[in-house]
């Protein structure tokens, strides 16, 4: 039998094998690249979700207050202690503590609580006389505190009532006042500790008249004190006008008066500390932080990474029938009565750089008509 003769073993040419490495490469090179572009785009759409979320909750917050600006408030607003030196001035919240900024004031230079003011300039006002100055500042009666229940017995109509559908007890104590309850509500249920009345919470006090305090101590008995050094300097019993004192008649509290809580919301960008690892110095910049404090309370971080933000305001005067622009942003010509829209502009970042370094940005506008400040809005 012949015997075939062996087969010749051929492999790759030199040529061939570059060729096939390079196709190797190639296919390596596109598939990394493609799924760096699935990874940086899954990226990109996280960051503008976070972004996005970040910018609407704090824009749900601000439309709710906005929105509620105004209720159960004096038309005219609320006269505060008038005060002959600035460390008497009535403030509200600022970055750091509870200082710097004042109410605005009447024609005779008076300090006074309307229901929605601030924003007149735009912050934060940096360098080296930086102070926080806040955004917006609102003001509102607090409904649900004054659904708090008191006892089911003849003499409360209809348990649970409104906080101030009972009249209250007002009694001068050192350097302040007392105000107590009617026993058919209660200012401490137990069942609802969250909205009970507290320390630091604002009252407003009315009977004709009204004025606002600040609750410094709760002794008990469905009582609250407000005592002279409470962190918005509204207890001031020796001013001569705009404390609970100025509600007398003939030097007697009147015995129809009422109490509710009040929540005075000032909304302020916090801003990052700069190389110095200070905050309040001239280095201080962005990203910022929208922040919101209610009375005398701690303030809550609401966005973080915040760019930019401004308040503008529709305004329409009725006494002359004119709009104004709703950028305009001039003190003398704004007053809370004149608004008809509360305009709001936020810039915010991403969190993280992408790979090359650069942070996302989107920008949010949208617009709210506090409703409870005016029944007209000048598109209408």
């Amino acid at each position: 039998m012949a015997i075939p003769p062996p087969m010749r073993q051929r492999g790759f040419t030199m040529v061939e094998l570059i060729i096939a490495i390079a196709l190797a490469l190639t296919l390596t090179i596109a598939g990394t690249l493609a799924l760096n572009k699935v990874q940086d785009l899954s990226y990109v759409i996280a960051q503008r979700s976070d972004m996005q979320e970040n910018a609407r909750s704090a824009f749900n917050f601000l439309a709710t207050d906005i929105s509620l600006a105004g209720t159960g408030m004096p038309v005219g607003g609320v006269a505060l202690p008038a005060f002959t030196i600035p460390a008497n001035a009535p403030t509200y919240g600022s970055a750091f503590s509870i200082c710097c900024n004042t109410f605005l004031l009447d024609a005779s230079n008076h300090p006074f609580l309307y229901s929605a003011e601030g924003g007149w300039s735009y912050p934060p006002h940096l360098g080296p006389d930086y102070k926080p100055e806040p955004l917006i500042t609102l003001t509102y009666v607090d409904s649900v505190v004054s659904m708090l229940g008191g006892a089911a017995n003849a003499t409360c109509a209809q348990p649970p009532m409104v906080l101030d559908q009972y009249n209250v007890t007002i009694t001068d104590i050192a350097q302040g006042a007392q105000i107590t309850f009617s026993n058919c509500t209660n200012i401490a249920d137990p069942a609802d500790p969250a909205n009970a009345l507290k320390i630091g919470d604002a009252l407003l006090v009315c009977d004709g008249t009204c004025a606002a305090g600040v609750i410094t101590a709760l002794p008990g008995a469905n009582a609250v004190q407000l005592v002279s050094g409470d962190p918005l300097n509204f207890n001031q019993p020796s001013a001569a006008t705009g404390n609970i004192q100025a509600l007398k008649v003939s030097g007697a509290y009147p015995p129809g008066a009422t109490a509710t809580r009040i929540k005075i919301v000032t909304y302020y960008l916090d801003p990052s500390s700069g190389p110095d690892g200070l905050k309040g110095t001239a280095d201080d910049g962005p990203p910022f932080r929208l922040m919101r404090r209610v009375n005398a309370g701690s303030a809550v971080v609401l966005a973080e990474n915040i760019l930019d933000m401004q308040v503008s305001y529709d305004l329409y005067d009725d006494s002359n029938s004119s709009a104004q622009d709703a950028g305009e942003q001039n003190p003398a010509r704004i007053t809370p009565g004149l608004i008809r829209n509360v305009n709001l502009f936020l810039t915010v970042r991403s969190p993280l750089p992408n790979r090359n370094g650069a942070y996302q940005g989107i920008s949010l506008a949208t617009s709210v008509a506090p409703r409870n400040l005016s029944y007209q809005n000048r598109y209408q």
